[in-house]
């Protein structure tokens, strides 16, 4: 398995440059320092990313291999500015910055360092380097521009090659099953199915009979046999969307499937090959839930070879919501019976690129076509969006504790603020009673800059 894996990364280290039929820039990434002394001896580590595992997992980033530690003991996670946090993920004998002091979650500083199992740990520091950057403006299904979407498009362009079991994680809305569609289509299993499955939508019952099918009679209503979705997507790609929603009883099942390439029908005595690629998504944090016994830590493994973050569109650089809205009203028009050219007024644009956009793509997609169908003319003003989560988001506000519940209504607060006044920082500041300072601190404090 661990062979497995590293010829798995030097073959991707030697396709680092190489993009088919696209232009390519550099991007810095981070690179965190880690001096990990143990039984063996010292050993300086030097890890790209912003996310690192440490456990006795095989697959982990960095691997202890100590029987007191778990395969996914604790992680450390590198913040946009460059800050580390250290949290632990419910071990079983916990992560010790001394006998004394046990740590749950800490942010270290250079030279910081802490106990794992029978090793010590000494992060070093952050520093960083050039990686290739996509200058072109999409991928597959996804649009985008900035240097969070080329990186992520050149991610993708490197990976559909290779049969990585991938994680795509992100938002609600951010775009997910287009990601593993877009890297099935630039994959040699291209011309075979493209399966999808939602682990919310099928009763918890009949999970396993969707993914591996039945034999008639196995259950009532089993009134003929069927195959399951691994069979369907045989030579192509299976889809699980969601996949921290799989019970904990069916997780094992689609361990031992994905391990041996083999499943066998509900019903049946005999076991039926499969080759299929799988890529599951998720929003929620699966680390967390290892740690809270909720999702199995080998299946967490063995599904993420890689994982593949999809920025929140509020996070995406300055012009995406813009671009992105243009293109969606360009797709309506095609399906309307007249000829007007519809286009955005620019207090829409003002107004689209203020809000925050809880439900992402998605959101942005919905708003413009009934936006788009509800205008009284060919020019779409602010008047005219249909913005409809603020409401929904509204009434979840006290089901919430105190801090984030605040947190939450001063984002929307201010939200509201800018659609009413057009975006208007000066304006907005002033009926907020706030000097324009202060509401450009806030605003950046609950991510609406």
């Amino acid at each position: 398995m661990e062979d497995e894996r590293f010829t798995m990364e030097s073959r991707l280290t030697q396709t680092m440059g190489v993009l088919r039929d696209r232009e390519i820039q550099t991007k810095r990434v981070d690179v965190l320092t880690i001096k990990v002394e143990g039984a063996e001896g010292a050993e300086t580590k030097r890890l790209e990313g912003h996310r690192f595992v440490v456990g006795a997992d095989p697959q982990a980033d960095i691997l202890i291999e100590d029987s007191s530690v778990s395969g996914a003991h604790c992680e450390l996670v590198v913040s946009r500015a460059g800050d580390v946090t250290l949290r632990d993920h419910g071990s079983k004998n916990g992560t010790w910055a001394s006998a004394e002091v046990e740590i749950r979650e800490a942010r270290l500083r250079p030279g910081a360092s802490f106990e794992v199992g029978g090793s010590r740990l000494t992060f070093l520091g952050v520093g960083d380097r050039e990686v290739p950057m996509s200058v072109s403006d999409r991928f597959g299904h996804l649009w985008g521009e900035g240097p969070s979407m080329g990186e992520l498009f050149a991610l993708l362009d490197r990976v559909a090659a290779f049969d990585l079991s991938v994680l795509v994680t992100g938002e609600t809305g951010t775009g997910k099953e287009l990601v593993a569609r877009s890297l099935h289509e630039h994959s040699k299993r291209a011309g075979k199915a493209f399966v999808v499955f939602d682990a919310t939508t099928v009763n918890s019952e009949l999970v396993e009979s969707e993914l591996f099918g039945h034999r008639k009679g196995a259950f009532t209503g089993a009134v003929q046999d069927k195959p399951g979705l691994f069979q369907e997507a045989d030579g192509g790609t299976l889809f699980i969307d969601e996949v921290g929603e799989l019970p904990l009883e069916l997780q094992g099942k689609l361990l031992r499937a994905l391990e041996a390439g083999t499943a066998r029908r509900v019903g049946d005595t005999q076991y039926e090959n499969f080759d299929a690629r799988v890529i599951a998504a998720t929003h929620k944090d699966l680390l967390s839930m290892v740690g809270e016994g909720k999702f199995r830590e080998d299946l967490y493994f063995r599904l993420v070879q890689l994982e593949i973050r999809v920025p929140a569109l509020r996070e995406r650089e300055d012009g995406n919501i813009s671009m992105l809205a243009e293109r969606f009203l360009a797709s309506e028009q095609e399906d309307r019976d007249d000829d007007a050219v519809m286009s955005f007024h620019r207090s829409a644009y003002r107004a689209m690129e203020a809000y925050a956009w809880p439900g992402n793509v998605r959101e942005l997609r919905n708003l413009v076509a009934v936006s788009a169908a509800l205008a009284e003319g060919p020019v779409i003003s602010s008047k005219d969006l249909r913005f409809q989560a603020l409401s929904k988001v509204r009434k979840s506000v006290t089901s919430q504790p105190l801090r984030p519940a605040l947190l939450e209504f001063e984002r929307h607060y201010l939200q509201a603020l800018l659609l009413e006044t057009n975006g208007n920082h000066a304006r907005a500041a002033e009926r907020a009673g706030l000097p324009r300072s202060t509401f450009s601190e806030r605003l950046k404090r609950v991510g609406l800059r």
